[in-house]
């Protein structure tokens, strides 16, 4: 059953980590999210008042930059689509953390001795598979953002750490 508990561990541990990682990067998008609304809003509003058009007259080729910047960021705001990503991966975070959840239990089942070896195992590979499942239909995480997440669990959480060579 030692097997089984290890292998739990494992699993959890990349769930968690997985997890954290998705929670981060739906942040990270928020935030850039966010700024690009603000700024394509207030550019924007800026281009569109009567007091730009008076600017135009006397600085026109600062505010023909400013207009561009405007229609840019709004391009940009448009194409790139934070918001949707920053929803997926913070639905993806919330799915990698009730499956590390799920693998704690069957841990703690296994520890107990409150389930049969097969039953075990059948658990486990279902529970692995859900894993797979998840990772296939998840975005892709920066890696930058991951290594923050392994860091930040591993610390959180150093009963998911096996053995020193294991990462």
């Amino acid at each position: 059953m030692e097997d089984i508990i290890a292998r739990a561990k494992e699993y959890s541990r990349s769930a968690g980590r997985t997890g954290l990682a998705h929670y981060f990067v739906a942040i990270e998008s928020g935030r850039r999210n966010a700024i690009l609304v603000v700024a394509s809003v207030a550019l924007s509003a800026a281009v569109g008042t009567s007091v730009f058009s008076e600017f135009a007259k006397e600085w026109p080729k600062l505010t023909g930059m400013v207009a561009l910047i405007a229609a840019a960021l709004t391009a940009v705001q448009a194409s790139w689509k934070l918001g949707d990503q920053c929803e997926k991966h913070r639905v993806s975070g919330t799915r990698y953390e009730a499956l590390r959840r799920q693998v704690d239990m069957l841990e703690l089942i296994v520890a107990g001795k409150d389930i049969a070896r097969g039953a075990g195992l059948l658990k486990l590979d279902e529970l692995g598979g859900e894993l797979s499942k998840l990772a296939a239909e998840s975005l892709t995480l920066p890696s930058r953002l991951y290594d923050k997440a392994k860091r930040t669990f591993d610390k959180n959480h150093p009963e998911k750490i096996l053995d020193k060579n294991h990462s």
